[in-house]
């Protein structure tokens, strides 16, 4: 029998009018559990509003996951690659 992990949490982000950053964020927390256990059934969501991030998501794995420590290291490089990125 599969375990039922359910986690959130939060961090500050930039307000974003896309909805890419949100899509990112939900695909790299997929992602990540789907390379420790293939057979993962994962639903997550993302979003962004008032300088936080929400994740939300239910998950049955055989393994889990450390879902904050992504999201925050995913905002983080987000952030430093947009800060290196020219204006325009």
């Amino acid at each position: 029998m599969k375990k039922v992990t359910f986690f959130s949490t939060s961090k500050p982000v930039i307000d974003k009018k896309t909805d890419t950053y949100p899509k990112i964020i939900s695909n790299s927390i997929e992602s990540e559990l789907r390379g420790v256990d293939s057979d993962a059934k994962v639903n997550c969501v993302t979003k962004i509003q008032n300088s936080m991030a929400f994740i939300a998501g239910e998950v049955t794995a055989d393994s889990s996951i450390d879902a904050s420590a992504i999201v925050r290291k995913k905002i983080d490089r987000l952030f430093q690659k947009e800060s290196l990125s020219p204006s325009t």
